[in-house]
């Protein structure tokens, strides 16, 4: 191979791969987006976009063969039969290849942007401490006493006036996190229209990592089944726009609630569905670490974690008002003392969000 050829080929790939990713930071997506519609993994027109993803493919390597051919030679021709192979063949197959790719990462972004639903916001007041319940000082009868009386059988209005025994005060929220921390991936899900672009790495994150469905360890059980209301708090780390990494904390929030939805949906018949909202912490504030460690220094602020607050048996069934009630005297605690927080730091107050 000539070594013009070489080196044009080098520098075509170079333009292809910068192209490229200039591409793929214009359209807010991941390469694992024009993968997902090679595997027809994008909800509408997937014949289409498939062929338009393939086209970007053929194109791409058309122009690298270009390359060569515009170098090569036939001995068996003089230099008078000899048709050179024109040079523009080079340019006009690159941009058809980037124009292919741009038009397929539109497929995705299209796709994806219907699979999450915006969570309801509600704003999170500032609450008061409750006071706490006043307890009777009179004790109830004894019922060991030894009384004289007489043998009778005793009536079913006497048996049903006796007091129930008296319910278990309900446990205080806290926080839960996994034994191995599930941290969402780097800068994901990508934001795109306000809506969450679905990537492959998000989808293996929330099955394989957040909800596996066999889940071996018994956390995930331990989270949604042993608890009366939970909790998904979203957060984002300190990379990237304010204004979209606020937006991708509540999307954050939608994508694990769905998760945990067709987990319990999995686990229906031996598992007691809780009441699950979520909390919305925004934006961490910026640390000396996150700005020089890169990815892996912001990686506990991107960590999936839960408040949760215990069942009790035999306790009245809650209502989300009720649930909202407790989770925003905790947050309101929380935030008033900043000890709690350890190491995390956010812009702004926690809000509650309805998944």
């Amino acid at each position: 191979m000539d070594l013009r050829a070489i080196l044009l080929l080098v520098l075509l790939s170079i333009v292809l791969a910068v192209g490229g990713h200039f591409l793929l930071v214009k359209a807010d997506a991941s390469l694992f987006d024009f993968l997902r519609i090679l595997m027809f993994q994008s909800v509408e027109h997937q014949t289409k976009c498939f062929f338009v993803a393939l086209g970007a493919i053929v194109a791409a390597v058309l122009a690298l063969l270009s390359c060569v051919a515009v170098f090569s030679e036939d001995e068996d021709l003089d230099e008078y039969q000899h048709e050179e192979f024109p040079f523009g063949a080079i340019p006009f197959f690159a941009l058809i290849s980037l124009g292919l790719f741009w038009l397929s990462l539109g497929c995705v972004v299209k796709a994806s942007a219907q699979n999450v639903v915006p969570a309801e916001p509600i704003e999170l007041p500032i609450v008061e401490t409750m006071p706490e319940p006043v307890v009777s000082a009179t004790p109830a009868p004894s019922l060991n006493k030894e009384t004289p009386v007489a043998v009778a059988i005793p009536l079913e209005d006497d048996v049903q006036a006796k007091e129930p025994l008296p319910i278990a005060s309900p446990p205080s929220p806290r926080l839960y996190n996994y034994g191995e921390p599930a941290v969402w991936p780097y800068k994901l899900p990508l934001v795109k229209n306000d809506q969450a672009v679905v990537t492959l790495r998000v989808t293996a994150f929330l099955e394989e990592t957040a909800f596996p469905l066999d889940d071996r360890s018994g956390e995930v059980r331990a989270l949604l089944c042993d608890n009366a209301w939970v909790a998904i708090v979203g957060s984002a780390s300190e990379e990237g726009p304010l204004e979209r990494n606020q937006r991708r904390s509540r999307l954050r929030i939608s994508l694990a609630a769905d998760r945990a939805e067709i987990w319990l949906a999995h686990h229906s018949a031996n598992c007691e569905k809780p009441i699950i909202l979520g909390v919305d912490r925004g934006q961490h504030q910026l640390t000396a670490a996150g700005q020089s460690g890169g990815p892996a220094a912001t990686a506990k602020q991107r960590a999936l974690s839960f408040i949760v607050r215990g069942r009790v048996p035999g306790e009245v069934d809650l209502t989300k008002e009720d649930v909202r009630s407790e989770l925003a005297d905790y947050l309101a605690a929380q935030w008033d003392n900043p000890d709690n927080l350890v190491d995390r730091g956010y812009l702004r107050r926690p809000q509650i969000v309805t998944p």
